[in-house]
């Protein structure tokens, strides 16, 4: 699938490609950000991204999560690791433990080994 197609499934449609196979959750929420930000200087949709609030609110949620791994647990590995690849200078585990915790050992899955940048 053409990259520039991905940014018009639903979530629903996403998932269903991701489960089978056909795309990388990667590829999807790489296509979703790369989108955001050619447009948002226009539209303006984001004025503020509470970065700290976001990963706190995770970290409190993956507690509950278990074994848990379906299209909004996916959503935020690929937004953790986007984290890791173009904001490395701004540091998130040592305020958010359980969250770190999570995303390493979610990290040593297959498919999300596969889908490393």
């Amino acid at each position: 699938m053409a990259e520039h197609a991905l940014i018009h499934l639903t979530a629903s449609e996403a998932a269903a490609e991701i489960a089978r196979g056909a795309i990388s959750a990667e590829d999807y929420t790489r296509a979703c950000l790369e989108r955001i930000e050619a447009l948002d200087g226009e539209i303006k949709v984001f004025t503020h991204l509470y970065r700290d609030h976001a990963l706190a609110q995770a970290n409190r949620d993956v507690a509950n999560a278990g074994d848990a791994f379906d299209i909004g647990w996916i959503n935020l590995v690929c937004a953790l690791g986007y984290l890791d690849l173009r904001y490395g200078h701004r540091p998130w585990r040592n305020a958010h433990p359980a969250l770190a915790a999570w995303f390493e050992r979610l990290g040593q899955r297959p498919s999300v080994k596969a889908n490393q940048p």
